[in-house]
């Protein structure tokens, strides 16, 4: 790939005079017609691409975006993260992916000063619950929060309440009294885990259910054969729980698989990606609207909506149940 150094060659001229034509905004008033269409002839000649980045730089701009996620081996981050690169793509603008844990926020803040000591001015973050704006709000770049909230808070969110909601009237209409919600253990204690076993807690109670059976298996979070493992014992350990709720698919999908085809409709996986609608037998799952979610994070970041414009209602996915 040619460079300045080859252009300025070319052309009998210094890498400064062929870095001014070819980076100036449009002509340049310092060298001789002759000269500037001299450099870009040679330009032309040698195929030469501006490096677009570095231009951003020191203009102080980027069209770059900032992704701090979750784990890229779980399917639904796969998922959602294609997705954001192909709508940003869209408004020219180019994905840079973290998939740091959302709860480490020493990671997240390391991340962050990174991201922007290389002139990303807008940023994407995935939590499961609030503050991310926030604590992060002071700075000068634009910072998005996404992912699931039960409150009116700036961001893209999806509706954590109507999900677990939609999740537990599936299981009380089919007769199912005391339910179960299976977890991966490391993950415990972040708000992934325990913002959705709350809210399960919760709602449970709230229809005069049994005492909801919280279970949790030694594994990541991606980790299929993990959670068919840790469903062994969980199923034989808890034979009074009549229904389930993975907490992700990969945790749904890790009880269907110790499960007789027949007794699927005792699962319900929470995510709604490819892995669990090519499951055989389509089990009960809720769709999460990845494609819409990224639709709407694209279109808040390329117009670097303001915080207050993307607090209430009118910036939350409602989730459905497909079974």
């Amino acid at each position: 790939m040619s460079t300045l150094k080859d252009i300025a060659l070319e052309a009998g001229v210094h890498v400064t005079t062929a870095s001014a034509i070819l980076n100036a905004a449009g002509g340049n008033t310092r060298v001789s017609e002759v000269t500037r269409q001299r450099v870009l002839a040679a330009a032309r000649k040698l195929a030469y691409i501006p490096n677009e980045s570095a231009r951003r730089l020191r203009q102080g701009k980027s069209n770059a975006v900032g992704f701090l996620g979750g784990d890229l081996r779980n399917p639904f981050f796969a998922e959602l993260t294609a997705a954001l690169e192909l709508e940003l793509a869209k408004s020219e603008l180019q994905l840079l992916v973290s998939h740091v844990g959302h709860s480490e926020s020493a990671s997240v803040e390391r991340t962050m000063a990174i991201l922007h000591q290389q002139g990303v001015q807008r940023t994407i973050c995935w939590e499961e619950s609030v503050g991310f704006t926030e604590k992060k709000g002071a700075s000068k770049n634009f910072n998005l929060s996404i992912g699931f909230t039960s409150q009116d808070k700036p961001g893209i969110w999806l509706d954590l309440g109507l999900a677990i909601e939609l999740a537990v009237e599936h299981m009380v209409q089919r007769g199912y009294r005391t339910l179960g919600f299976f977890a991966p253990k490391k993950q415990a204690e972040s708000p992934s885990v325990t913002v959705r076993s709350q809210a399960f807690t919760k709602e449970c109670k709230k229809r005069g259910l049994n005492r909801p059976i919280l279970a949790f298996y030694q594994g990541e979070s991606w980790d299929l054969d993990a959670a068919a493992r840790g469903a062994v014992k969980t199923l034989t350990a808890n034979p009074q729980v009549e229904a389930w709720m993975g907490f992700n698919d990969v945790a749904g999908l890790g009880l269907l698989s110790q499960l007789p085809k027949k007794e699927s409709s005792r699962v319900i996986c929470f995510d709604g990606t490819a892995m669990v609608r090519c499951w055989p037998g389509s089990p009960p799952h809720l769709n999460l609207k990845i494609s819409e979610l990224a639709q709407k994070t694209a279109a808040a970041v390329a117009k670097a909506l303001p915080a207050k414009r993307l607090a209430g209602h009118e910036n939350w996915l409602r989730p459905t149940l497909v079974f």
